[in-house]
């Protein structure tokens, strides 16, 4: 038994000692093996070249200019501010006063945006061919966002803004996350709070039949918070005048319960002077809501707290605009409380005042003169006595009367 174990034993040192000098022998084998695992692995793509908005950026910007307030805020929103050094002339961030301000997209500032050496600038609307010449002899790329109708283009906005400014990979991760975390939960609370579906609303750009259609972004925003468009069947924020006037349409525009528009696109008072608008009853029961409607053209976070206000509108938590147009007169000053009461004094004892002697009677007018009383006539027998006694003859001086 004993010289069983002690078989297996020696077996089993045999086969260990076999093993390690295997490994000594092959001392490269085990690295090979696990540079084959390495190379079974997806290889990560390279964060850059980005390719996008018109541009192709070679590596991660760093000094960057935006000519549009859209842009500003979808950078600032992701967290790149710190990298724009310079913004546009209509930019209004909370920390903006610490960028060089480059002018406007209409007209941009070449010799402010030179001192700050971007290495792009981003705008939403085309330059003209005489800035970009100039931007592109000083060696700057020059990008163009432009703005979308949906909001899963808007989606795709943010993904590829952070792609251009952190790479491919980690840019699509950041502009992922912003925008689900971010503006996907705000419109998904938004939705939660609709109310009373089967409301008709209107996003009215201009009187001419300018409002927002059914391909818009902000029609589409009408829906998120829980009303109709009634210019839904319309696209390019035009509803045609033929349209407009047929009775099908006057009857859509007949249901509006809210009216949304820019105070400095017009007022209610306008629409009470129109032909087409003064007729409806979201006009004359004072259903409008005045809005930022620049706010929407930005087409950022910001839109969405706008959003929220035409939601509380249309759910009763906030009042119409009626009284910008028609203020009340405005309430009295609130009188001041009077002092509190204190026990008056006493009053002196009044002082006893001689009692006032009596008129004296008057005197007795005197009776005026009777006139003289002429006689009935009983002394004279006839008219003649009486006038032979009292009418002195003719030519006879008075003088010469008897007595």
């Amino acid at each position: 038994m004993k010289k069983r174990i002690l078989a297996l034993l020696l077996s089993l040192m045999l086969v260990f000692c076999m093993t390690g000098c295997e490994s000594i022998l092959n001392p490269g084998e085990e690295e090979e093996d696990a540079a084959a695992a390495e190379s079974l692995e997806p290889e990560r793509p390279p964060e850059y070249p980005v390719r996008a908005f018109d541009m192709t950026v070679e590596s991660r910007p760093q000094r960057i200019v935006s000519l549009s307030p859209s842009v500003t805020d979808k950078l600032f929103e992701m967290g790149f501010q710190e990298r724009v050094l310079g913004i546009s002339d209509f930019c209004d961030n909370e920390d903006g006063e610490r960028r060089t301000r480059c002018g406007s997209v209409q007209m941009p500032d070449l010799d402010a945006i030179e001192s700050v050496s971007p290495q792009i600038v981003l705008t939403d609307s085309q330059l003209s061919q005489g800035t970009l010449d100039s931007l592109e002899s000083l060696g700057i790329k020059v990008g163009l966002v432009e703005k979308v109708q949906t909001m899963s283009q808007l989606k795709q906005v943010y993904i590829t803004l952070a792609q251009v400014l952190d790479g491919m990979t980690t840019g699509e991760r950041v502009g992922r996350s912003y925008y689900e975390q971010t503006i996907e939960r705000k419109l998904s609370g938004l939705s939660d709070k609709a109310q009373e579906p089967g409301r008709h609303a209107v996003f009215v750009k201009e009187l001419d039949y300018t409002v927002a259609t059914g391909d818009t972004l902000e029609g589409e925003l009408l829906g998120v918070i829980g009303l109709i468009n009634v210019a839904a069947d319309f696209t390019d924020w035009t509803v045609p005048e033929e349209e407009a006037n047929s009775e099908e349409t006057r009857e859509k525009f007949r249901a509006i319960d809210f009216i949304y528009m820019d105070r400095n696109d017009m007022t209610i008072k306008d629409m009470e002077q129109s032909a087409y608008w003064r007729g409806l009853t979201a006009v004359l029961q004072d259903h409008y809501l005045y809005i930022d409607r620049t706010l929407f053209d930005r087409q950022s976070f910001k839109m969405l707290d706008e959003l929220d206000r035409m939601q509380q509108y249309a759910n009763g938590e906030i009042e119409s605009s009626k009284s910008v147009d028609y203020p009340d007169t405005p309430a009295p000053e609130p009188t001041p409380s009077p002092p509190p009461a204190q026990q008056p004094a006493a009053p002196p004892e009044p002082t006893p005042q001689p009692e006032p002697e009596p008129d004296p009677e008057p005197e007795p007018e005197p009776e005026p003169d009777e006139p003289p009383q002429i006689d009935d006539g009983d002394d004279f027998d006839d008219y003649d006595d009486f006038y032979d006694d009292f009418i002195p003859p003719p030519n006879n001086p008075i003088n010469e009367w008897d007595d």
